[in-house]
């Protein structure tokens, strides 16, 4: 288990996070995740991964390197964002989070883990992870009267 990941999985609205490697392998997890089912999500993610860096293709994306998936499941969410060469950190969330904390937060621990990791510190050397500024939150619009 990481402290960077416990913390980042301490954020309000997050669930979990997993740092993974392309190769499908399970790097670290925040506490709560057992190691089988790291490695089985940690798998599924990288093949996710992917797929969708190939279906860039259809947004006609050509030499744009691709950045973050994320996957919804009723009211969760759970964002793979790229971690650096051949390695990507996912978060769950709860519909709620606010993803721009989610996002900074992010950033801290692989900043954290790129000090702290000795194991595989050469995947963590491209600083591929750039925290976006997600939209703020829209509350639903009153009705309007025309």
């Amino acid at each position: 288990m990481s402290p960077p990941l416990d913390q980042l999985a301490r954020t309000p609205g997050a669930l979990h996070a997993l740092l993974l490697s392309a190769d499908g392998g399970s790097l670290s997890s925040s506490d709560g995740i057992p190691a089988h089912t790291a490695e089985r999500v940690a798998a599924a993610l990288s093949s996710m991964q992917a797929a969708s860096r190939h279906a860039s293709a259809l947004c006609s994306a050509k030499g744009s390197s691709w950045q973050q998936t994320w996957i919804q499941f009723g009211d969760r969410r759970l964002y793979l964002f790229a971690a650096g060469s051949h390695t990507y950190i996912a978060v769950a969330v709860t519909r709620d989070a606010d993803m721009s904390l989610i996002a900074d937060n992010t950033a801290t621990a692989l900043k954290q883990l790129r000090c702290l990791q000795r194991k595989w510190p050469h995947e963590l050397d491209a600083p591929f992870f750039k925290p976006q500024r997600f939209p703020a939150r829209r509350t639903a619009n009153p009705r309007r009267s025309t």
